[in-house]
């Protein structure tokens, strides 16, 4: 997958996007950002447009990677795929958690010092 700027317009290549311009505002949705909250997102390993409900459904303590526990903001993310983010009041991104096809949990959590 690549992405680059053409004018003022992204253009997209992959596997799943052939020459693809997805709608001003889309974001890559690597979670880091919590603006991709905000619009489409593109799928960062084909380049497909993902579009997802979101609803925020408060805080919630979560554990980090290194099993420190830490107040954060839970968004419930809904569409094809489901999943959970959490970022902390200053918007950094603390979690994430989906389930994969066989039902298994996926979680990611980031370190902090």
């Amino acid at each position: 997958m690549s992405a680059d700027l053409d004018g003022d317009a992204l253009f997209v290549e992959g596997s799943k996007a052939r020459g693809a311009r997805p709608p001003k505002g889309s974001l890559l949705a690597t979670h880091w950002n919590i603006a991709q909250l905000d619009g489409p997102m593109i799928n960062p390993q084909d380049g497909s447009l993902l579009r997802f409900s979101v609803k925020a459904l408060g805080e919630s303590k979560i554990a980090d990677a290194n099993g420190r526990t830490h107040m954060a903001r839970r968004y419930a993310l809904r569409g094809k795929n489901s999943l959970d983010l959490w970022y902390d009041d200053t918007s950094v991104w603390k979690c994430l958690r989906a389930k994969a096809v066989d039902g298994s949990l996926i979680a990611y959590s980031a370190a902090t010092g």
